[in-house]
């Protein structure tokens, strides 16, 4: 997909605030972090583009109550990522029970079968 620069807003931010911007929402890479936090260490006018940023952005949080999500999103959420969901309790418990039936069975059937006294 690409964007259309000349349909985006003139007074979008570019350059050390845009990057500012990506790295107070986490959106940069590693590598692309660790060198914006080295020249952040020796920028103050990138420390306070990031305060801002970190202002702005927490703006953001006042205005959304907490909610929880549904069970079925979680697990939905747990597929996409790659991550089995846990299956229900009588899945993880039904093979011990077939494992205590066949043993029960065996049981039986050597008590059953077994010879009387001669």
């Amino acid at each position: 997909m690409t964007v259309d620069v000349d349909a985006l807003p003139a007074d979008l931010p570019g350059g050390d605030e845009a990057t500012a911007a990506e790295y107070v929402l986490g959106l940069l890479s590693d590598a692309e972090a660790t060198r914006f936090e080295a020249q952040l260490n020796k920028d103050q006018d990138l420390q306070q583009d990031v305060a801002a940023w970190q202002a702005y952005f927490c703006t953001f949080l006042e205005t959304v109550q907490p909610q929880t999500p549904p069970p079925a999103l979680w697990r939905e959420v747990e597929k996409r990522v790659g991550q089995e969901p846990r299956p229900p309790f009588w899945r993880q418990v039904l093979p011990y029970l077939i494992g205590a039936a066949i043993g029960a069975a065996l049981s039986w059937a050597v008590s059953a079968f077994q010879p009387g006294p001669f």
